[in-house]
């Protein structure tokens, strides 16, 4: 099977809609992020066109450069989404006398939550760029902005879910203490870009 990211649409989600192991839940909610980013792209390139917005030029110059690195980083995570997932497998699947077996387990675990956590807060950075589009980007283009700030916010939520579902299968500490405080940020985050952003003409 081809990497997620080399595979065409229609492969990849019939790759999803499968009982194949990955791609899955972190990496639609990767797919959906690229989407919010790249929404959100679309309204500066549309504005960047329009000379009657030529005010506002600067501004979407700025929102086309940090969402074009933002869409390729955002977009890695369908990828490390699913090696995190195979190396947990793999560890699962050690024998039980195997002297690494704790700590390899140990190790894929944390790797299977900080990669959907970083995936949410590289999520959360669409935010500032649908904000600026919603703000002065073209008139015609805003729901597209709107539909940015939706996607972005279901793209932490999803992400969310899985880092939540791997802090249980962790030992209670300080550092899954940390985890909790990051993902619950990011959580009320998202709900506070909705509230403000959505409620905008």
């Amino acid at each position: 099977m081809n990497q997620p990211t080399q595979m065409t649409l229609a492969e990849f989600t019939a790759a999803l809609a499968s009982a194949a192991p990955t791609p899955g839940g972190g990496g639609a909610s990767a797919l959906v992020g690229v989407q919010a980013v790249a929404l959100a792209q679309m309204v500066a390139e549309l504005t960047l066109k329009n000379e009657r917005y030529a005010d506002a030029h600067e501004a979407m110059q700025t929102v086309r450069e940090e969402a074009e690195g933002l869409r390729a980083e955002i977009l890695s995570y369908i990828q490390k989404d699913a090696d995190a997932f195979g190396a947990l497998v793999a560890a699962w699947r050690l024998p039980k006398d195997d002297p690494s077996r704790a700590e390899r387990n140990e190790a894929a675990t944390r790797a299977a939550a900080e990669v959907p956590l970083a995936l949410a807060e590289a999520c959360a950075r669409i935010f500032p760029l649908a904000a600026q589009v919603l703000e002065k980007g073209v008139a015609s283009a805003r729901s597209d902005g709107k539909l940015a700030v939706l996607f972005a916010a279901a793209a932490i939520r999803g992400a969310l879910y899985n880092v939540r579902i791997n802090i249980k299968n962790m030992p209670e500490n300080e550092y899954t203490k940390l985890l909790i405080t990051r993902q619950k940020t990011l959580a009320n985050q998202a709900e506070q870009a909705e509230r403000e952003l959505l409620g905008r003409m």
